[in-house]
């Protein structure tokens, strides 16, 4: 009996047939030596099929794409009153004590030893509740001593291991506290406090007065120069450690009572820092997230105020002065008793002069390139859109000059639009509904009519009996001879 050459636990013959039942047997002569390579090379990753994974790692993928330890703003208002169910595991008895004897060092005052007592607890039962309680209880630890810095680290370490820890609230109070005494724990932003724009070179226009203590100390001055003698602050860049603490209030607890309070905060500082652009986008987000909140008002009327200083002059595009057109509008609409209604107007009235002045300066632009037609249009656009601007005069004089003709034409909108006709009404053609003599009215009973007499209005109208007769025929009563 010959053998096949591959197994020796079948023929030839079972090959052919296949009836053997060795996989190898089985395969092409190129797949087999694809396998064998394989082999030889310790690959094994493309072998590895679905249906072979091990309970082990079946654990981690139910782990990773697990919700179980997401909570919403009840469940953790629940959760820190001891209502609500945990997902994560409880501790053991030996973690409960060790937490316990670190609190008890907390309690005494001795911060310093129950931090080290409470990073020793979180490091051995990680993954429980107690180690949430212990991150917490570090970072505070950790405030108590002024030690800001490492205390927003062990708070963000917190979030990042229990994103939705009961303890939210709490943290971020925490972090606005930092943030304002790294701020120097700066005022709410007023809308008396903004200067009037400098329309003529609107980036010009002052700050506020700053808040800030004047202090010798260089490290606030210039963020790269080190603070080596105030234990209590970061070491680089005080103020923009304190922007971070802002903004992760309102990224992870966007539903929390601090939220508006941090966005007002850091549109604050960017206002006293001159940064207009950054602080009208922050008014932005203010106004966007949080329609309810009692910072509304100052979002619309110092958030306008942002958007137009961020404009680069009448040279540049004029995108940011309609924005603070539409907003400035829109707060007299919402808040029509504000007291700064007033100014909202006189600004509104401004903006038009600045609009029309970079159609003025459009104008120059194209007359001194000889193009009269170009300055036509734009004087036109002048005094139809700002009649009641300085401008408009200017430019009238400037059309006469380069179009007298156009010049004395009447302004196409001070002539009202013609009336507008009132449109037939259409009815959709149907030939059963044609009939003569008078209309009749929908669910009425058809009136009696001769179908012989009736006119068909798809048939061709006959010839009238007084017609010149066809040349190919003769005329009636003529007489052959």
């Amino acid at each position: 009996m010959r053998r096949c050459g591959v197994s020796r636990g079948c023929t030839a013959a079972q090959c052919r047939g296949g009836r053997s039942r060795s996989l190898l047997c089985r395969t092409s002569l190129p797949f087999r030596a694809v396998l064998v390579c394989m082999a030889m090379s310790g690959c094994k990753t493309p072998l590895k099929m679905p249906f072979t994974s091990s309970p082990a790692d079946d654990a981690t993928t139910r782990h990773l794409a697990s919700t179980d330890d997401v909570h919403g703003p009840l469940e953790r208002v629940l959760l820190a009153a001891g209502k609500g169910t945990a997902a994560v595991p409880p501790a053991s008895a030996e973690g409960v004590t060790r937490y316990q004897a670190a609190e008890k060092l907390f309690k005494a005052g001795k911060y310093k030893d129950a931090e080290k007592a409470f990073k020793a607890v979180a490091k051995q039962f990680e993954t429980t509740q107690v180690q949430e309680d212990a991150l917490f209880m570090v970072a505070e630890s950790q405030f108590k001593r002024k030690r800001y810095s490492w205390a927003q680290d062990s708070y963000d370490r917190l979030l990042k291991e229990f994103p939705s820890t009961r303890y939210l609230d709490r943290v971020s109070r925490r972090k606005f506290e930092i943030a304002r005494i790294w701020l120097q724990f700066p005022k709410s932003i007023k809308t008396s406090d903004i200067q009037p724009v400098n329309f003529d070179n609107p980036p010009r226009t002052p700050p506020p007065k700053s808040e800030q203590h004047t202090t010798w100390d260089p490290s606030r001055r210039i963020p790269i120069f080190p603070n080596v003698w105030d234990r209590s602050r970061p070491v680089f860049d005080t103020n923009n450690r304190a922007l971070e603490a802002l903004k992760s209030i309102w990224i992870k607890d966007p539903t929390g009572p601090l939220a508006d309070d941090a966005l007002m905060m850091t549109a604050g500082y960017y206002v006293r820092a001159g940064n207009y652009a950054e602080a009208a986008h922050v008014f932005n987000t203010l106004r966007d997230q949080y329609p309810q909140s009692p910072y509304l008002e100052k979002a619309y009327i110092i958030g306008s105020q942002m958007t137009l200083v961020s404009h680069q002059g009448p040279a540049y595009d004029g995108k940011n002065l309609d924005e603070a057109q539409k907003l400035k509008a829109a707060a007299l609409r919402l808040f029509p008793k504000t007291a700064d209604r007033d100014r909202l107007r006189e600004e509104l009235r401004k903006i038009d002069e600045a609009k029309a002045r970079e159609q003025w300066v459009t104008a120059l632009f194209w007359k001194k390139k000889n193009k009269s037609r170009a300055v036509a249009i734009y004087c036109r656009r002048v005094i139809e859109e700002f009649p009641n601007t300085k401008y408009a005069a200017l430019a009238r004089d400037l059309l006469a000059e380069v179009d007298p003709q156009a010049a004395s034409q009447p302004s196409r909108k001070a002539t009202p639009p013609p009336a507008r006709k009132t449109p037939r009404r259409f009815v959709p053609f149907s030939p059963r509904k044609i009939e003569t003599g008078r209309a009749r009215v929908s669910g009425s009973p058809a009136p009696k009519t001769d179908r012989s007499t009736t006119k068909n209005p798809f048939e061709a109208d006959p010839p009238p009996a007084d017609s010149t007769p066809s040349p190919s025929k003769e005329p009636p009563g003529r007489v052959r001879l």
